[in-house]
């Protein structure tokens, strides 16, 4: 028995001390819960990552290493990209030879989770060289420090190999016992001060990782340049959040998500956190002026859960307790008060002026590329480039006697002397462009592993097909930076000369009056060009360049009107016959900054590369690493300058993405008006209310065309009359049109009256269904061939395949709004006295009608979407795969998103309560396939909430209307990328796009006020009155045709399906009826 005991004690202490003598695993702070931590990769798949990347060549020595952490006033900038191998070597993180005090100068009082104890929390200040910080530590924290070390030290004298190692731990560590008999606080705060003080003179208590926990110091934690120590500390982090656009699911992380242990880092303007088991970086946060800290669990449903957001992500960490919780939030807000990109600066930048810049401007690239030579050679820590095009093999000193001023040999020689250089270019669509960024990248990757080189964006995956990156920028250390118009690319290199010809010549300048007298004239060119003969292309020897006195080698002479660059595999080939084609000169500007200005022009580069690193190499920390921005309180130390520079007021802005917040009451002239046109059933000019209907449009150039159906149609021959005919039908109408609309528009040149070749009598058919509804119809939608109809008094279905025969479904409940998803088997309906949003199952909607199951009738076919009550209006948008609901309620706006298998139903996306305006109509679009913005009218006008952000902002308030406005639709024009869109408002329409900007200087103007309006297939908008449809088309908001009935009223639209439009008529008493149009005689889009 007692062997068993031993060998059993034996087996323990092995494992514990493969777990104390490792660096941080387990924290002396309590967890909430244990995780499951993800596997960590085989060792064969480790090899192969090495391979691929070639992640251990570029490695510092334990030696080089150790000069790194060596520094007793802070440690260098460098260190953040060694990380993993000073983690690896185990080299301590405090400073040698700088002692650490702590003073513990305050306490709280708390009341535990029994609600009689009362606990006490000890907040402790910490100095470390010129670092300052604080932590709140309870006793019971100090006793688990006790208790661990006197554990790992009696390991270490159990399985210690070297006795030397033993004479660090020769030291009496100091006693806690004492401040168990002390009941007096102030007494107790003594005895705790001098117990950590002992501690911390304890060399081998010192660099202990659980002592280094409790003092919540990290590898980065005294690095100079990244400002001040900020919060540290073991956190548990939830996966997800990440607002990146494109082939993913959107609202994915808020139902699948799991929770994994880090080390949060708050620094003063950002935070970001780690994997202390590998010492690599896992995510930066930047601080930006949508950063916010919220605490709770409305926010992050979560137990002691903070959320930390901004533009690019919703990151939620859970802590131990409540208080930490707010500690935690705190400290946030403490650290980032001060930080200059929480607020939006002047012409809405992210950075503000920044006063005593020393700059230098230029013109040409030729003193840019000498002066960014020099800056390159003074690099010590990183370079930043992000160019459209970058040529690895351009020279920046010329002319070129060797490869010295080559510019991948500038970043291959500095890579190697431990310099991190970062290069992201924009990755061209290949069929469109020839400027080969995979060229680019395969050449500098293959120079050093200290190169990265990313390209952004992935045009399949990021959905992003009709834009591109076109900053030029070039940072180095974060303390001097170029920014510009000039590319680090072929034909971009050129001074005040702007030669033609470059044919290595000793003399290169100015031809003299003489010379150019005895110039002679080419026949050929003279008397008109001669045919086209290839190019004669020479290459260049690149490793023999002695005695070249030639500027542009190679592709670097261009002429790309004659011929665009090919072949850039092969640099150093010509790409046109420079003997008899001449350059063409480029010139453009360019700019060096120095100190706080290069620090956000830096900021910018790691903002990008950062998000581009998520988008595209998310998990390969090893090869990709995230950048840290340095702080500006060291800005003002310039290590070199670039020479001629003087002192400006600079500042650093970038391409604004945010809408203006501009009200519309300063607009001094409104939209000329297109097609006006007075209501059919205003007579009050005319005698015969009949008649004089007919005769008001017949007056506007709309003639009356033949057909059997009970509406009379009326269409424009104006445009179905070739550029130069006359036809005799229109002399009359068309001149009287042609007079009233050049009133009205005074002048405007506005085309309304677009060519078409439609034959007049080709015009759509309309038929209507027997059936009576004795109540009003208020919606409709179409199931399969059949049409759901919603009434005041309950859901019918229309059988359109048979006889017209109505079934009832659902009595005695008011059917607002509804529409079928047949991909999903819903029914989504706004209805019942309150109007909430129910989603009805069709399978038990068909149950009702065939009478298959009894059980399923029995059962509830049908659930609410939230609890919400008071809706007005919602709207179904798909993108991509993603299913969008958006509600409107009385003073909010709701977003769901669907949910699929095993969840299968509407889920909170987001919610926007509080709203300035009451919303009547809502809307969902997505801009450029990145951004989601709701949009919505209200009785004021119309308006728009950026979905990340939450800003809400009006679009366009039409101040010439004194009452209240009535929105009838928002109609997305197509080819616009859901940014270009027609308001329809009372009886007119405008073009506005989503930053609030009149597009179109045009106003739809309805003949009669329109009691719905709607967008249908063919690209045509229909607005529906009282007697009369109008048919207009959607982009220029022409007159296509008019619809009259002698005796509906109250038309109203239902629902549209491919050729189809069904509407309803509701006429005195009550009584409604059904119609449905034809739209696809002969030709829709001709008609």
């Amino acid at each position: 028995m007692s062997h068993c005991l031993y060998f059993l004690l034996i087996t323990v202490s092995f494992f514990l001390v493969d777990d104390l003598i490792r660096p941080v695993e387990h924290s002396v702070m309590p967890s909430p819960e244990d995780v499951i931590e993800p596997v960590a990769q085989s060792s064969t798949a480790r090899n192969l990552g090495q391979r691929r990347y070639m992640t251990d060549l570029h490695n510092l020595s334990p030696d080089e290493l150790d000069g790194l952490m060596s520094s007793s006033e802070g440690r260098p900038f460098l260190v953040v990209h060694h990380l993993p191998e000073i983690k690896e070597e185990g080299i301590p993180y405090l400073m040698p030879g700088t002692p650490i005090t702590c003073k513990v100068d305050n306490t709280e009082k708390y009341t535990t989770r029994s609600k009689v104890n009362v606990g006490t929390l000890y907040t402790v200040s910490l100095t470390h060289g010129h670092f300052h910080w604080t932590v709140k530590r309870k006793y019971k924290h100090f006793q688990e420090l006790h208790r661990d070390l006197y554990k790992h030290k009696m390991m270490l004298h159990l399985f210690s190999k070297e006795r030397q190692q033993l004479r660090a731990m020769t030291e009496e560590m100091p006693s806690l016992h004492g401040t168990e008999r002390t009941r007096r606080t102030s007494s107790k705060m003594k005895y705790l001060e001098e117990y950590l003080n002992g501690l911390l003179e304890n060399t081998f208590c010192r660099n202990y990782h659980g002592m280094l926990e409790f003092l919540s110091v990290g590898a980065l934690s005294f690095v100079t340049d990244l400002g001040p120590k900020g919060l540290e500390g073991p956190i548990f982090k939830r996966s997800g959040g990440h607002r990146i656009q494109g082939l993913n699911c959107i609202g994915h992380h808020q139902f699948c998500f799991r929770w994994s242990r880090r080390w949060l880092v708050v620094k003063d303007s950002f935070l970001m956190y780690m994997n202390r088991d590998n010492g690599r970086i896992n995510f930066v946060l930047l601080f930006d002026p949508e950063f916010k800290v919220k605490v709770g669990r409305a926010y992050t449903d979560t137990k002691y859960g903070v959320c930390i957001e901004n533009f690019t992500r919703s990151l939620i960490i859970k802590c131990s307790s409540y208080r930490q919780a707010h500690w935690w939030s705190h400290e946030i807000d403490r650290l980032s008060e001060n930080c200059d990109y929480l607020k939006v600066q002047r012409f809405e930048g992210f950075a503000p002026p920044r006063e005593n810049t020393l700059t230098k401007w230029y013109v040409n690239g030729s003193g840019y590329f000498a002066d960014l030579a020099d800056a390159l050679e003074q690099a010590r820590e990183e370079i930043f480039i992000t160019d459209w095009w970058l040529s690895p093999e351009v020279f920046l000193k010329r002319p070129a006697t060797d490869n010295y001023w080559r510019l991948d040999e500038i970043l291959k020689r500095k890579a190697e002397q431990g310099v991190k250089v970062c290069v992201l270019l924009y990755k061209e669509v290949g069929m469109a462009l020839g400027i080969n960024s995979e060229h680019s990248k395969r050449t500098l990757m293959n120079m050093h592993p200290n190169i990265k080189v990313m390209r952004h964006p992935d045009h399949v995956s990021s959905v992003v097909l009709m834009w591109a990156h076109h900053e030029k920028i070039v940072a180095i250390d974060q303390t001097v930076a170029f920014v510009g118009g000039i590319d680090l690319a072929f034909g971009r290199w050129d001074d005040s000369e702007y030669r033609l010809t470059d044919l290595g010549l000793a003399r290169t300048g100015g031809v003299t009056e003489e010379e150019r007298k005895g110039d002679t004239v080419d026949n050929g060119v003279a008397d008109g060009p001669k045919p086209s003969e290839p190019d004669k292309p020479t290459e260049l020897d690149p490793e023999d360049l002695t005695g070249n006195t030639k500027l542009w080698l190679g592709k670097d002479y261009s002429n790309f009107i004659k011929r665009d660059w090919v072949q850039l595999d092969r640099p150093f080939e010509d790409n046109i016959d420079r003997t008899q084609v001449p350059r063409i000169p480029w010139r453009d500007l360019s700019a060096g900054l120095h100190g706080h200005a290069a620090r956000d022009v830096a900021r910018h580069f790691i903002q990008r590369w950062n998000f581009s690193k998520i988008f595209k190499n998310k998990y390969k920390d090893e090869f990709f690493p995230y950048l840290l921005p340095k702080s500006h309180c060291t800005a003002d130390s310039l290590p070199f300058t670039v020479p001629g520079s003087k002192k400006a007021k600079v500042q650093v802005t970038t391409a604004n993405h945010h809408p203006e917040k501009r009200s519309h009451n300063g607009y001094t002239n409104l939209p000329d008006v297109v097609q006006p046109s007075h209501s059919p059933t205003d007579s009050a000019t005319h005698s015969s209310p009949g008649k004089d209907s007919v005769y008001d449009y017949q007056s506007r150039g709309l003639v009356k065309a033949s057909g059997k159906s009970s509406f009379t149609t009326f269409v424009d021959l104006g445009m179905y009359q070739s550029p130069g005919s006359t036809g005799d039908n229109i002399s009359v109408t068309g001149s009287r049109f042609e007079q009233l609309k050049m009133e009205v528009r005074k002048g405007s040149m506005v085309n309304v009256n677009p060519t078409n070749t439609r034959p007049p009598n080709d015009t759509p058919e309309i038929r209507k269904y027997k059936k009576r509804f004795n109540s009003e119809i208020l919606c409709a939608a179409l199931w399969g061939v059949n049409l759901l109809v919603g009434t005041e008094n309950g859901l019918k279905l229309l059988d359109r395949s048979g006889q017209g025969k109505v079934y009832p479904l659902i009595n005695s409940r008011r059917f607002q709004q509804m529409d079928v998803l047949e991909g999903l088997n819903l029914l989504i309906t706004i209805s019942g006295k309150k109007n909430k949003v129910r989603v009805y199952y069709l399978a038990w909607l068909r149950n009702k009608i065939l009478h298959n199951d009894p059980e399923v009738e029995k059962k509830q076919g049908w659930t609410t979407v939230g609890e919400m009550e008071g809706c007005v209006h919602y709207k179904v948008v798909k993108y991509e795969r993603i299913k969008f609901l958006v509600i409107a309620l009385k003073n909010a706006v709701e977003v769901y998103a669907w949910a699929p298998k095993p969840y299968h139903k509407f889920m909170a996306f987001k919610s926007f309560a509080d709203l300035p305006h009451r919303p009547v109509l809502v809307d969902l679009t997505v801009e450029e396939g990145q951004r989601l913005k709701v949009i919505y009218g209200s009785c004021a006008g119309f308006h728009a909430i950026d979905v990340d952000s939450g800003n809400n902002y009006d679009i366009y308030i039409p101040v010439h209307i004194q009452s209240h406005v009535t929105p009838h639709a928002i109609v997305f024009l197509p080819s616009s990328d859901g940014m270009e869109m027609l308001l329809c408002y009372e009886d007119e329409g405008v073009y506005v796009n989503t930053y609030g900007r009149i597009i179109k200087d045009v106003v739809l103007q309805w003949g009669e006020m329109p009691t719905s309006v709607a967008h249908i297939c063919s690209n045509q908008i229909m607005g529906w009155g009282e007697k009369a449809i109008e048919i207009r088309s959607v982009e220029t908001g022409h007159l296509d045709g008019v619809f009259m009935h002698k005796r509906a009223q109250r038309l109203k639209f239902l629902c549209e399906r491919n050729d189809k439009v069904f509407f309803a008529s509701v006429r005195s008493g009550g009584s409604s009826q059904v119609y449905f149009m034809t739209l696809n005689r002969n030709c829709i889009m001709n008609w």
